[in-house]
């Protein structure tokens, strides 16, 4: 597909960017961090095809706020933990957010969007719903405490402006405590862009999603349980996974939307844990591990050391020819190795690496002078790859680019860190500004419809933006969202749609745009500052947009296939 970008859009090229705004939330009180655990941290980001953004953080009770807004925790004082999801527009300002939570710990993993602007949510309560604590999807749901319900597992769907959609529970409504909380475990979700949802389990033997489907395998087992935009259930997958303590506890799970294929990593954290993946005894540290559409075992691999703690992967994510890209860190004095790197300097430094679809070949490595937090994110952005962590001292350098963090010694600010996709080239390294003395650090990124990074993560302190000042409520982090683009909202990146099997006209359009597809997509038409006006879907059978109403002038036309993928190109309108 040639690509190009509309002269009057040239404000998306990367020169002159920087932090446009930053904005907070969290509690007063100090959240345990065992094992899985987080404290009050950003830990993932997801935007929508109108640049809302949407970020998933655990809090606490006392005083919780997000932005100054008041929030409700449901859960003990013990534990104290529930989950915050919450809404921010391309510029900063505050939608919405809700409170997911009750007794115990409770957990979501990161946000899901599909072509609607749909958001999802899959995850489990800490308790069951009781007397003492109910189970709430903030007040969207409470559920019923008469008598305890221990069903844990739960699905959830918001519309864009924070409306519930509906909620799944998987499990049977007669499921035991120890069931539920000693036998299952959500551990991942995908979403593609025509809202399937691919949730990834281990449940035990019984029946679920009301009598649709039994599992009859002895002991707990993965499952991925698929669901459709509407909620209703498509089937289960299952994966030849078996784990012992830790192994899956650290289990993360992607999908990549362009073959369906299913992704699994995880690392041991003590000597009792042990892995079976696709019949193979996993003999070290570390595994990445791949299944096709289907979810037939193809390939496993493993790191070279067999001693925890040496080697953490963020996330992966993928490109359209299906290489793999890895951000993490890594012990070194030549201490591991993993997918062809090693590491000889006394340093345990933040990496990144691309591989082919079959993670045989490495095809570059890079990684930093100094060293990393255990939480980080990587994300694609164009022809580039966005690394988010921390940094530190005067000289932290990674390829050819050097930061002046901070004076040394004096804490950890927030690193960004982008990199060219094709060559791994550092070709820029920025830090949000923090204060000296205290701890900050960057754990969730994403990329908006204008190319803009939108990063996450915990601060210490304060952190300094170009809205000003945010400053943490408590003694342990805040969690933070941050924007580092040319402007607030930028407009929208276009390119050029010209492939057989998809072509755009008239273009200068007076009344109709005709859109030639060879499948059913979804589109969404924005004004050239990146309002959506029209939406709808196209097919080989309905393939007109009816613009006349519109005013004279430029728009950008996007259009996303089932599988998530996303093409754009400007439209004029006479």
């Amino acid at each position: 597909m040639k690509k190009f970008l509309a002269l009057l859009l040239l404000t998306t090229l990367s020169y002159g960017q920087s932090w446009q705004w930053g904005k907070r939330g969290g509690s007063n009180d100090v959240l345990d961090t065992q094992n899985i655990q987080r404290q009050e941290e950003t830990y993932g980001i997801a935007t929508d095809s109108e640049k809302n953004i949407y970020a998933v953080s655990k809090v606490g009770i006392t005083g919780l706020d997000v932005d100054g807004h008041p929030k409700t925790n449901y859960g003990d004082s013990t534990t104290k933990t529930d989950v915050c999801i919450s809404s921010f527009s391309c510029d900063g300002t505050y939608r919405w957010s809700k409170i997911f939570g009750g007794g115990g710990q409770d957990n979501l993993h990161p946000l899901q969007v599909d072509s609607q602007d749909n958001i999802y949510a899959a995850g489990a309560f800490g308790e069951g719903s009781g007397p003492d604590y109910a189970q709430h999807i903030d007040e969207d749901m409470v559920f019923p405490t008469n008598p305890v319900n221990y069903q844990s597992l739960t699905l959830i769907k918001y519309n864009k402006d924070g409306v519930l959609q509906w909620y799944r529970k998987p499990q049977p409504a007669n499921v035991t405590q120890s069931e539920s909380f000693g036998q299952a475990a959500s551990r991942g979700m995908a979403t593609d862009g025509d809202g399937t949802t691919y949730w990834f389990v281990v449940i035990p033997p019984g029946t679920y999603a009301n009598g649709a489907f039994v599992n009859t395998l002895p002991g707990s087992n993965y499952f991925i349980l698929k669901y459709d935009t509407n909620g209703n259930f498509l089937g289960a997958i299952p994966l030849d996974i078996q784990t012992v303590t830790t192994f899956g506890l650290y289990i993360q799970f992607y999908r990549n939307p362009n073959n369906g294929y299913f992704y699994i990593t995880s690392r041991k954290g003590g000597t009792s844990a042990s892995a079976i993946v696709g019949g193979q005894q996993i003999t070290h540290a570390l595994f990445l591990a791949c299944f096709n559409n289907q979810g037939q075992f193809q390939w496993v691999r493993e790191n070279t050391n067999t001693s925890t703690g040496s080697l953490t992967l963020y996330n992966l994510v993928f490109d359209s020819d299906n290489n793999i890209y890895i951000g993490g860190r890594m012990t070194g004095f030549n201490n591991d190795s993993f997918m062809g790197l090693s590491i000889p300097e006394s340093i345990i430094p933040g990496f990144v690496m691309k591989v082919n679809p079959t993670a045989e070949n490495l095809i570059w490595s890079s990684y930093n002078n100094k060293g990393t937090n255990s939480y980080g994110a990587i994300a694609l952005n164009g022809n580039e790859l966005g690394f988010t962590s921390h940094c530190f001292d005067p000289d932290f350098t990674w390829g050819s680019q050097v930061l002046n963090a901070n004076a040394g010694g004096v804490g950890q600010d927030v690193l960004l860190a982008r990199f060219n996709k094709e060559t791994g080239a550092c070709i820029s390294l920025a830090k949000i500004p923090g204060d000296p003395g205290y701890d900050d650090r960057g754990t969730a990124l994403a990329v908006d419809v204008s190319g803009d990074y939108i990063l996450g993560g915990a601060m210490g302190h304060n952190l300094t933006f170009g809205n000003g000042t945010i400053t943490n409520a408590g003694s342990q982090s805040d969690f933070f969202i941050a924007k580092y683009a040319t402007s607030a909202c930028s407009p929208l990146q276009v390119e050029a749609i010209e492939t057989g099997s998809i072509k755009v006209y008239p273009n200068p359009v007076g009344n109709k745009i005709n859109v030639m597809v060879s499948q059913t997509m979804s589109y969404t038409l924005f004004n050239i500052s990146g309002t959506a006006v029209l939406r709808g879907n196209v097919s080989n059978n309905n393939n007109s947009i009816d613009v006349s109403a519109l005013a004279s002038g430029n728009y950008v036309l996007q259009l996303t296939d089932g599988k998530g993928d996303v093409r754009t190109a400007k439209i004029v309108k006479r």
